[in-house]
């Protein structure tokens, strides 16, 4: 398995690097079924870039829709896919998003002094029982 770096992501997305856009296009296109992943590092960094250039939490998570719709692409752990949906309807930061969904997805607890991020949890909790 490749996986992919924040930039090729980015370079995807934005095409603002032309022959990068070419190269990371091409390889989403044409690597085997499941031959390529991203980093659950790589998405965080792709939510912050994206953020500070302007763009919305739905409009990050589309991008994250277009890129795991690519068959090369391994599809996201179900806790990285929770996260991303989460991030989309929430004003939580990325991270806490993951720290949220390890709590809904495998259970685990969550040591946190974030208010925001603690009433996320509780949610998610009484809303699968």
């Amino acid at each position: 398995m490749t996986l992919l770096d924040t930039n090729y992501v980015l370079r995807w997305f934005l095409q603002d690097v032309p022959e990068e856009a070419a190269i990371a296009t091409r390889l989403l296109a044409e690597s085997l079924p499941n031959s390529l992943g991203i980093d659950r590092v790589n998405l965080a960094e792709v939510t912050y870039v994206l953020r500070v250039q302007g763009y919305s939490r739905e409009q990050v998570a589309g991008v994250f829709g277009a890129i795991y719709a690519f068959p090369s692409l391994r599809p996201a752990s179900a806790v990285d896919a929770a996260a991303i949906d989460l991030f989309a309807g929430s004003a939580l930061d990325f991270e806490d998003c993951v720290l949220a969904a390890s709590a809904a997805v495998d259970g685990v607890q969550v040591a946190t002094f974030d208010k925001a991020l603690k009433r996320q949890i509780a949610m998610r909790i009484d809303s699968e029982e």
